[in-house]
Protein backbone atom coordinates (compact mmCIF):
# COMPACT_ATOMS: atom_id res chain seq x y z
CA UNK A 1 0.00 0.00 0.00
CA UNK A 2 1.36 3.40 -0.99
CA UNK A 3 2.27 5.66 1.93
CA UNK A 4 0.17 8.85 2.30
CA UNK A 5 3.40 10.69 3.24
CA UNK A 6 5.80 12.43 0.87
CA UNK A 7 9.15 12.62 2.63
CA UNK A 8 11.57 15.48 2.19
CA UNK A 9 14.98 15.77 3.86
CA UNK A 10 13.80 17.79 6.88
CA UNK A 11 10.04 17.27 6.93
CA UNK A 12 7.25 15.04 5.65
CA UNK A 13 3.96 15.97 4.00
CA UNK A 14 0.81 14.00 4.74
CA UNK A 15 -1.45 13.98 1.67
CA UNK A 16 -5.06 12.98 1.03
CA UNK A 17 -7.50 12.98 -1.88
CA UNK A 18 -9.36 16.07 -0.68
CA UNK A 19 -6.36 18.39 -1.14
CA UNK A 20 -4.31 18.87 -4.29
CA UNK A 21 -1.21 16.70 -3.95
CA UNK A 22 2.46 17.59 -4.21
CA UNK A 23 3.71 18.35 -7.71
CA UNK A 24 6.73 19.87 -9.37
CA UNK A 25 5.13 23.33 -9.58
CA UNK A 26 4.93 23.89 -5.84
CA UNK A 27 8.43 22.61 -5.13
CA UNK A 28 9.90 24.62 -7.98
CA UNK A 29 8.24 27.88 -6.94
CA UNK A 30 9.19 27.49 -3.28
CA UNK A 31 12.83 26.72 -4.13
CA UNK A 32 13.07 29.52 -6.72
CA UNK A 33 11.39 32.39 -4.85
CA UNK A 34 13.67 34.99 -3.29
CA UNK A 35 13.28 34.62 0.49
CA UNK A 36 16.30 36.75 1.41
CA UNK A 37 15.83 39.74 3.71
CA UNK A 38 12.26 38.67 4.43
CA UNK A 39 10.78 38.27 7.90
CA UNK A 40 7.06 37.87 7.06
CA UNK A 41 5.61 35.83 4.21
CA UNK A 42 2.07 35.02 3.12
CA UNK A 43 1.34 31.71 1.36
CA UNK A 44 -1.96 32.07 -0.53
CA UNK A 45 -3.61 28.67 -0.91
CA UNK A 46 -1.44 26.77 1.53
CA UNK A 47 -2.82 23.35 0.57
CA UNK A 48 -0.74 20.67 2.27
CA UNK A 49 1.70 23.26 3.63
CA UNK A 50 4.44 22.34 1.16
CA UNK A 51 5.47 25.85 0.04
CA UNK A 52 5.28 27.30 3.56
CA UNK A 53 7.56 24.58 4.94
CA UNK A 54 10.11 24.87 2.14
CA UNK A 55 10.48 28.64 2.51
CA UNK A 56 10.58 28.28 6.31
CA UNK A 57 13.49 25.86 5.90
CA UNK A 58 15.26 28.18 3.46
CA UNK A 59 15.09 31.25 5.72
CA UNK A 60 15.36 30.59 9.48
CA UNK A 61 14.23 34.18 10.22
CA UNK A 62 11.02 33.88 8.21
CA UNK A 63 7.55 33.68 9.74
CA UNK A 64 4.89 32.38 7.35
CA UNK A 65 1.12 32.79 7.39
CA UNK A 66 -0.72 30.33 5.14
CA UNK A 67 -4.29 30.96 3.96
CA UNK A 68 -6.77 28.55 2.41
CA UNK A 69 -10.53 28.31 1.87
CA UNK A 70 -10.59 24.51 1.76
CA UNK A 71 -11.31 23.25 5.30
CA UNK A 72 -9.63 19.93 4.50
CA UNK A 73 -6.49 21.80 3.45
CA UNK A 74 -6.53 23.78 6.70
CA UNK A 75 -6.65 20.59 8.78
CA UNK A 76 -3.98 18.88 6.69
CA UNK A 77 -1.63 21.87 6.66
CA UNK A 78 -1.94 22.25 10.43
CA UNK A 79 -0.96 18.59 10.90
CA UNK A 80 2.02 18.93 8.58
CA UNK A 81 3.18 22.14 10.22
CA UNK A 82 2.81 20.67 13.72
CA UNK A 83 4.99 17.68 12.79
CA UNK A 84 7.64 19.83 11.07
CA UNK A 85 10.72 21.43 12.70
CA UNK A 86 9.09 24.90 12.41
CA UNK A 87 5.65 24.85 14.07
CA UNK A 88 6.44 28.16 15.78
CA UNK A 89 7.15 29.92 12.47
CA UNK A 90 4.25 28.75 10.27
CA UNK A 91 0.63 29.69 11.02
CA UNK A 92 -2.44 28.42 9.15
CA UNK A 93 -5.71 30.35 8.80
CA UNK A 94 -9.02 29.86 6.99
CA UNK A 95 -9.39 32.92 4.75
CA UNK A 96 -9.27 34.07 1.17
CA UNK A 97 -6.76 36.78 0.32
CA UNK A 98 -9.39 39.09 -1.22
CA UNK A 99 -11.19 39.30 2.15
CA UNK A 100 -8.06 39.00 4.28
CA UNK A 101 -6.49 42.13 2.81
CA UNK A 102 -9.47 44.19 4.04
CA UNK A 103 -9.15 43.25 7.72
CA UNK A 104 -5.41 42.78 8.16
CA UNK A 105 -3.04 45.58 9.11
CA UNK A 106 0.00 43.44 8.33
CA UNK A 107 2.33 44.09 5.44
CA UNK A 108 4.37 41.23 4.02
CA UNK A 109 7.88 41.05 2.59
CA UNK A 110 6.91 38.09 0.41
CA UNK A 111 3.60 36.81 -0.92
CA UNK A 112 3.83 33.46 -2.65
CA UNK A 113 1.23 31.28 -4.37
CA UNK A 114 0.85 28.30 -6.67
CA UNK A 115 -2.69 29.28 -7.67
CA UNK A 116 -5.37 27.32 -9.50
CA UNK A 117 -5.07 27.75 -13.25
CA UNK A 118 -8.05 26.07 -14.96
CA UNK A 119 -10.29 29.00 -15.90
CA UNK A 120 -12.91 26.99 -17.75
CA UNK A 121 -13.94 23.50 -18.75
CA UNK A 122 -15.49 20.57 -16.93
CA UNK A 123 -14.82 20.59 -13.22
CA UNK A 124 -14.25 17.60 -11.03
CA UNK A 125 -17.11 16.21 -8.97
CA UNK A 126 -15.18 16.84 -5.75
CA UNK A 127 -15.78 20.43 -4.62
CA UNK A 128 -12.52 20.65 -2.65
CA UNK A 129 -10.48 19.61 -5.68
CA UNK A 130 -12.32 22.24 -7.72
CA UNK A 131 -11.15 24.85 -5.23
CA UNK A 132 -7.59 23.68 -5.71
CA UNK A 133 -7.67 23.54 -9.52
CA UNK A 134 -10.08 26.20 -10.80
CA UNK A 135 -10.08 30.00 -10.59
CA UNK A 136 -13.81 30.45 -10.00
CA UNK A 137 -13.16 31.61 -6.42
CA UNK A 138 -10.36 34.07 -7.23
CA UNK A 139 -9.00 35.10 -10.61
CA UNK A 140 -5.26 35.53 -11.13
CA UNK A 141 -5.73 39.27 -11.58
CA UNK A 142 -7.70 39.45 -8.33
CA UNK A 143 -4.94 37.50 -6.61
CA UNK A 144 -2.26 39.90 -7.84
CA UNK A 145 -4.36 42.99 -7.06
CA UNK A 146 -5.22 41.79 -3.55
CA UNK A 147 -1.60 40.85 -2.89
CA UNK A 148 -0.43 44.29 -3.98
CA UNK A 149 -2.46 45.83 -1.15
CA UNK A 150 -0.53 43.97 1.55
CA UNK A 151 3.09 43.88 0.39
CA UNK A 152 5.43 46.38 1.94
CA UNK A 153 7.44 48.97 0.05
CA UNK A 154 10.23 46.53 -0.77
CA UNK A 155 7.97 43.48 -1.01
CA UNK A 156 7.67 40.93 -3.77
CA UNK A 157 4.98 38.59 -5.06
CA UNK A 158 6.05 35.21 -6.47
CA UNK A 159 3.70 33.05 -8.56
CA UNK A 160 3.85 30.12 -10.97
CA UNK A 161 1.39 29.72 -13.86
CA UNK A 162 1.06 28.18 -17.32
CA UNK A 163 2.36 30.34 -20.17
CA UNK A 164 -0.85 32.02 -21.35
CA UNK A 165 -2.07 32.81 -17.84
CA UNK A 166 1.38 34.07 -16.84
CA UNK A 167 1.64 36.35 -19.88
CA UNK A 168 -1.78 37.82 -19.17
CA UNK A 169 -0.75 38.59 -15.61
CA UNK A 170 2.55 40.18 -16.65
CA UNK A 171 0.66 42.35 -19.16
CA UNK A 172 -1.83 43.35 -16.47
CA UNK A 173 0.69 44.11 -13.69
CA UNK A 174 1.61 47.68 -14.81
CA UNK A 175 -2.05 48.67 -14.47
CA UNK A 176 -1.66 48.24 -10.69
CA UNK A 177 1.89 49.70 -10.58
CA UNK A 178 3.66 46.32 -10.51
CA UNK A 179 6.25 44.85 -12.83
CA UNK A 180 7.55 41.30 -13.35
CA UNK A 181 11.20 41.82 -12.36
CA UNK A 182 12.29 38.18 -12.38
CA UNK A 183 10.96 35.54 -14.79
CA UNK A 184 11.83 31.84 -15.06
CA UNK A 185 10.62 29.98 -18.15
CA UNK A 186 10.27 26.26 -17.39
CA UNK A 187 10.49 23.42 -19.93
CA UNK A 188 9.73 19.84 -18.81
CA UNK A 189 12.40 18.54 -21.27
CA UNK A 190 14.78 20.24 -23.73
CA UNK A 191 12.65 19.37 -26.76
CA UNK A 192 9.36 20.46 -25.14
CA UNK A 193 7.72 23.89 -25.24
CA UNK A 194 7.78 26.14 -22.19
CA UNK A 195 4.91 24.97 -19.94
CA UNK A 196 5.25 27.05 -16.77
CA UNK A 197 6.53 30.49 -15.84
CA UNK A 198 7.69 31.57 -12.39
CA UNK A 199 7.27 35.31 -11.87
CA UNK A 200 8.41 37.79 -9.25
CA UNK A 201 6.45 41.07 -9.14
CA UNK A 202 7.66 44.24 -7.44
CA UNK A 203 6.54 47.86 -7.31
CA UNK A 204 7.17 49.49 -10.67
CA UNK A 205 8.37 52.71 -9.05
CA UNK A 206 11.18 50.89 -7.23
CA UNK A 207 12.34 48.77 -10.16
CA UNK A 208 15.53 49.26 -12.11
CA UNK A 209 14.27 48.10 -15.51
CA UNK A 210 17.84 47.37 -16.65
CA UNK A 211 18.06 44.64 -14.04
CA UNK A 212 15.00 42.61 -15.00
CA UNK A 213 16.02 38.94 -15.03
CA UNK A 214 14.73 36.36 -17.53
CA UNK A 215 16.12 32.82 -17.35
CA UNK A 216 15.15 29.30 -18.38
CA UNK A 217 15.09 25.99 -16.55
CA UNK A 218 14.75 22.47 -17.94
CA UNK A 219 13.34 19.95 -15.46
CA UNK A 220 14.43 16.65 -17.01
CA UNK A 221 17.26 15.53 -19.24
CA UNK A 222 16.30 13.36 -22.23
CA UNK A 223 16.43 9.60 -21.99
CA UNK A 224 15.46 8.97 -18.40
CA UNK A 225 16.88 6.36 -16.04
CA UNK A 226 16.26 2.61 -15.59
CA UNK A 227 13.01 1.48 -13.93
CA UNK A 228 11.19 4.61 -15.09
CA UNK A 229 13.06 7.01 -12.82
CA UNK A 230 13.21 10.64 -13.91
CA UNK A 231 16.59 12.06 -14.89
CA UNK A 232 16.56 15.59 -13.53
CA UNK A 233 18.73 18.29 -15.08
CA UNK A 234 21.74 19.60 -13.18
CA UNK A 235 20.06 23.00 -12.79
CA UNK A 236 16.92 21.50 -11.27
CA UNK A 237 18.96 19.29 -8.93
CA UNK A 238 20.97 22.30 -7.80
CA UNK A 239 17.79 24.28 -7.13
CA UNK A 240 16.01 21.54 -5.14
CA UNK A 241 18.84 19.43 -3.67
CA UNK A 242 18.23 20.61 -0.09
CA UNK A 243 14.71 19.16 -0.12
CA UNK A 244 14.24 16.02 -2.21
CA UNK A 245 15.62 12.86 -0.62
CA UNK A 246 16.33 11.25 -4.02
CA UNK A 247 16.99 13.05 -7.33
Amino acid sequence: MKSPFFNFKQFSILQDDEVFKIGTDGVLLACWADVSNASKALDVGIGTGLISLIIAQRNPELHVLGLDINPNAIQLAKKNVASSPWPDRVEVKWADVASFRHFTEEKFDLIISNPPFFNAGTQAANENRNLARHTAALSHRDLLRSSSKIINENGRICLILPVLEAQDLMDYAPEIELLATKVLNVRPKPEKEIERICMQFEWNSRTNKDRISKTELIIEEPGGLPHGQRCYSNDYVELCKDFYTIM
